[in-house]
């Protein structure tokens, strides 16, 4: 097979973080007032708060996917290709980021969260430009970042949301797209560029009743992320092995590793 370095145009790629990082750079500064939501659905009174965050996050992930889109279609290897499955990652990076950000004061912690976040969008960008070809030199390399990247932001994401108190449904109604989002294309990266369902719905029903369970306990955000991000973690390893037909005593050994790595570290938190 033949090798290809391809890299994405930098006035692209700096228009598209420019953008993204600008609209929350400003988001500190600008003060409107929360609008409460109230409504009834099938009995239950679902209630949430739309404030002035929650609308620069959907707008700026929006902006992330359209730039995104955009991006790509500079891309030589690209042809019919549809861009969807490279749109995933870099618009719940963009919409993520946003969450720690409108919790956090201004302070030395908001602007290294900032920091953390340009690099992010970056590394997302060039990555998923990258994982366009799959002759290019550089596409394992690029898989493994967005691996590590997707699991980064689920982490970030579930710590951030537990900081926030929200009640059971909401965290549910937030956390399981983004997670299902974050298999779907872990899947699709890994598996022959198939679209995964079947075990991206499984591994979702699943990892609900590990967030069930979570959230009535008397735990830390961060013990609460790292302890989900070890099922979510060995779910979509162990849905990868049994879509290559791995046998099965073969396959459940590293989840449970990693499983276990993932709550041993939480011991140290508190």
């Amino acid at each position: 097979m033949q090798k290809h370095k391809h890299f994405p145009k930098a006035d692209r790629l700096s228009v598209i973080s420019s953008v993204t990082l600008l609209a929350y750079a400003g988001m500190p500064f600008i003060h409107i007032s929360a609008k409460a939501i109230r409504f009834s659905l099938f009995g239950f009174l679902i209630a949430f708060d739309l404030n002035f965050s929650l609308l620069i996050s959907l707008i700026v992930a929006a902006l992330a996917a359209t730039g995104t889109d955009w991006l790509l279609h500079d891309h030589p290897a690209l042809g019919s290709k549809n861009t969807l499955p490279y749109i995933i990652t870099p618009t719940l990076t963009a919409w993520a980021l946003g969450i720690p950000l409108s919790l956090i004061e201004i302070s030395l912690e908001w602007w290294i969260v900032f920091g953390l976040g340009i690099i992010f969008i970056f590394a997302v960008l060039i990555a998923e430009y990258i994982a366009v070809d799959p002759g290019d030199t550089r596409f394992p390399a690029a898989v493994m970042l967005l691996t590590a990247l997707s699991f980064g932001l689920f982490l970030t994401l579930s710590i951030s949301l537990r900081f926030t108190g929200l009640r059971l449904y909401m965290l549910l109604l937030v956390l399981l797209p983004a997670y299902a989002f974050v298999c779907l294309r872990i899947l699709h990266l890994k598996e022959s560029s198939n679209w995964h369902l079947a075990w991206t719905a499984v591994c979702t029903v699943i990892l609900a009743q590990f967030i069930i369970g979570l959230h009535y306990l008397p735990i830390s955000p961060i013990q609460f992320g790292l302890i989900l991000l070890g099922p979510a973690y060995a779910l979509i390893s162990l849905a990868t092995a049994q879509i290559n037909k791995k046998p099965l005593k073969n396959s459940i050994v590293e989840p449970i590793i990693m499983l276990g790595l993932f709550w041993i570290i939480t011991a140290f938190f508190h």
